[in-house]
């Protein structure tokens, strides 16, 4: 009586990394049986198993990879059964600590084959912790310590010469992003109206607005424990007057006030009559409130009528006061 399949060999699907079972059943009992893959006939390995008990054959293809995809063919004597195997990526899923881990610009997922990667960029400290690598019905994990590297000055800062009122910037260099630390002298500056910090990418900035000679000194910029220091020197602006001493006019025992506006403020200006210094007492009050210079002239009589002056430096201005008499009453005749 001739052999016959009695059962067929069935198409497989395996994930990559598993084993897959190819089986058939003949009529006859211990007929037998060659197995192929393809065109090739295969011999019993590391890779590939043979089993028959009574009239069932068996292959058992262990460790598949994308190559043991294809046709399998069992045959005895002129009879012949084909199947397909095919060999699916192990889909695996990583996760930092239980949480699972999308790819982003952080994290990179490579699979090639059997083998899978994960990739963490911009590594920083607190991407340290475990990473399991999980197929589902298996999971692997390891610990990521993160060495953190201090950032080195490629460029320090250089010294600076600025104008009063103006605006001065110090800028360095980093040899990777950092954060970074700015002092005037030993005083740790923050971010104000006079100070603004700028950082984009590797360049730090230190911009110091409305400068006045009070901002010259050594400005440092610290990364970690690197730092790099320079001089700030402001040039004062000349002094001048804004506004003038205007020409007045009072009456005797009243009171005159002289002003004048200057381009800053200033320490002291210098009151003059006719040329001769005044000093501050019962006659004559000096009064300075910011760019502002007052002179004021106390009981008027005629002789505190002249010329007054304001002097600032090499600066000057003047103004002329006349002083009217009190208006007698004349009696008639």
């Amino acid at each position: 009586m001739p052999v016959l399949f009695k059962q067929e060999l069935q198409n497989k699907e395996a994930k990559e990394g598993k084993e897959v079972k190819l089986t058939c059943e003949l009529t006859k009992p211990d007929t037998p049986v060659k197995w192929m893959k393809g065109n090739t006939v295969l011999h019993a390995s590391e890779k590939y198993e043979f089993k028959q008990q009574g009239t069932v054959a068996e292959l058992i293809i262990r460790d598949v990879t994308a190559i043991d995809a294809g046709d399998y063919t069992c045959t005895a004597g002129e009879l012949k059964t084909t199947a397909q195997v095919k060999v699916n990526d192990a889909t695996v899923v990583w996760k930092k600590g239980e949480a699972m881990l999308q790819a982003s610009a952080k994290y990179e997922m490579k699979q090639k084959g059997t083998l899978a990667e994960l990739v963490i960029h911009n590594a920083e400290p607190e991407d340290a912790g475990r990473y399991t690598c999980d197929t589902g019905d298996q999971q692997t994990t390891a610990q990521v310590k993160i060495h953190a590297v201090s950032a080195l000055i490629e460029e320090g800062l250089k010294s600076l010469e600025a104008l009063e009122g103006g605006t001065a910037t110090l800028r360095c260099r980093l040899s990777r992003e950092a954060p970074v630390e700015w002092r005037k002298g030993h005083t740790v500056l923050r971010p104000s109206n006079k100070y603004r910090m700028r950082q984009e990418g590797m360049v730090a900035e230190l911009l110091i607005h409305d400068l006045e000679t009070k901002d010259a000194g050594d400005y440092t910029c610290v990364a970690g424990s690197q730092k790099t220091t320079a001089a700030l020197s402001v040039n004062a602006l000349p002094v001048h007057f804004k506004k003038e001493l205007k020409n007045e006019e009072g009456t005797e025992s009243g009171t005159a006030t002289l002003q004048c506006e200057l381009s800053k403020a200033v320490s002291s200006v210098e009151w003059r009559k006719d040329g001769k210094a005044l000093m501050p007492n019962g006659k004559y009050r000096m009064r300075r409130e910011g760019r502002f210079a007052e002179l004021v002239i106390q009981d008027l009589d005629l002789a505190d009528a002249g010329s007054y002056t304001c002097v600032c430096g090499d600066q000057k201005t003047t103004a002329t006061l006349r002083v009217n008499g009190k208006h007698s009453t004349h009696l008639p005749h």
